[in-house]
């Protein structure tokens, strides 16, 4: 009974059969094929907005702040980021000029 070696000596590794070509192929053909219809319809529900549909603010979410009325706030609140000299954000009364 003799052995497979390699030229180092060493005994050479069993491999694993190979696989059938026309298999492989199939297996591609089809993978490629769903690629490509998956980017159609990508493509083709992304070319165009449907009707009536707008861009437009997201502010379904816009109420009164909870903790305005624990500042003496009642009427409504005005909050400002963009005063240079202050750090965070200042808040005012829109019934009270200045």
């Amino acid at each position: 009974m003799s052995r497979s070696t390699t030229r180092r000596g060493r005994q050479a590794r069993p491999t694993a059969p190979a696989r059938p070509a026309r298999r492989s192929l199939a297996v591609v053909a089809a993978l490629l094929l769903l690629g490509l219809l998956g980017l159609l319809a990508a493509l083709r529900g992304g070319a165009a907005a449907p009707a009536g549909a707008a861009i437009r603010a997201a502010n379904g979410c816009q109420g009164f702040p909870q903790f305005a009325p624990r500042e003496g706030f009642t009427g409504g609140v005005i909050i400002d980021t963009s005063i240079p000299d202050r750090v965070g954000l200042v808040l005012r009364d829109p019934s009270q000029p200045g």
